[in-house]
C-alpha cells in the first residue's frame, strides 16, 4: 500500500511514498512534479520509501524521474521504512491499488492491512506535524484503512484524515459524463476548459 507525505522543508514540500514501488505512486509522481496538483512554484523534495528488497524499482523510479526534469522536482531521495517515516509530514497520500488477492481469504487481507495501518498509525501520530492531511484512495478497503489510521493516531485530528474510494469517484464520473453527454475519459478536459472559460 502506497503512501506519500509531505514535510514543508526549506520552502519545499518533502512528499514521503511508502510502498512507493507500486504502479499507483509512479502515476502520481509526474501529477505532483509537474505542479498540476500543488502549483508550478511549489518545489519539491520526493522522498520514496519501501522494503529494502523494493530499492532496485526505486532506484529506477528515481532515475526516471530526475531524467524527466520536471519544473518542481528538486530532489529525489530512497529510504526504507524506518521509526522515522513521515517525520515533519504536512501531508500524506495512502493508496491503495492492491486487488483483492483470490487465493488470500478476506480475514488473511484485512489483517495484513490491519498489520500496515497500525504502524503506519503510529508513525504519523509520532513524526508528522499535528495539522498533518491524510487522504487515503484506492480500489478496496479505503475506509477500514481511514479508520485504523484515525484509531493508532491519535494525536491528530480525524477530520484530516479522509477515504475517497477510486470506485466512488469512477460512478461520479460516469453519472457527469452521462448528463454533460460526454465520454468520461474526458471529464478532466472538459472540466478545464469550463473553469478556462469561467476564471475559475
Amino acid at each position: 500500500m502506497p503512501t506519500i507525505g509531505a514535510i514543508a522543508d526549506r520552502g519545499h514540500l518533502t512528499p514521503l511514498m511508502p510502498l512507493a514501488s507500486m504502479p499507483a505512486c509512479y502515476s502520481l509522481i509526474p501529477i505532483l512534479a509537474s505542479g498540476d496538483v500543488l502549483g508550478v512554484k511549489q518545489g519539491l523534495w520526493l522522498h520514496l520509501l519501501d522494503h529494502s528488497h523494493s530499492q532496485h524499482t526505486l532506484q529506477g523510479l528515481k532515475m526516471e524521474a530526475e531524467d524527466l526534469a520536471y519544473p518542481c522536482l528538486r530532489k529525489v531521495t530512497l529510504h526504507t521504512i524506518t521509526d522515522d517515516a513521515f517525520l515533519q509530514a504536512d501531508f500524506v497520500i495512502v493508496l491503495n491499488d492492491v486487488l483483492a488477492n483470490e487465493d488470500q481469504c478476506s480475514e488473511a487481507q484485512i489483517s495484513k492491512i490491519k498489520e500496515q495501518c497500525t504502524r503506519y498509525g503510529a508513525l504519523i501520530d509520532q513524526n508528522a506535524r499535528k495539522d498533518v492531511k491524510v487522504i487515503v484512495s484506492g480500489t478496496n478497503y479505503v475506509n477500514l484503512i481511514a479508520l485504523l489510521i484515525i484509531k493508532h493516531a491519535p494525536s491528530i485530528n480525524p477530520h484530516n484524515i479522509v477515504a475517497l474510494p477510486t470506485q466512488l469517484e469512477f460512478e461520479a464520473k460516469a453519472q457527469i459524463a452521462k448528463k454533460l453527454n460526454i465520454n468520461s475519459s474526458g471529464m478532466y478536459e472538459y472540466l478545464w476548459e469550463v473553469g478556462a472559460d469561467y476564471d475559475i
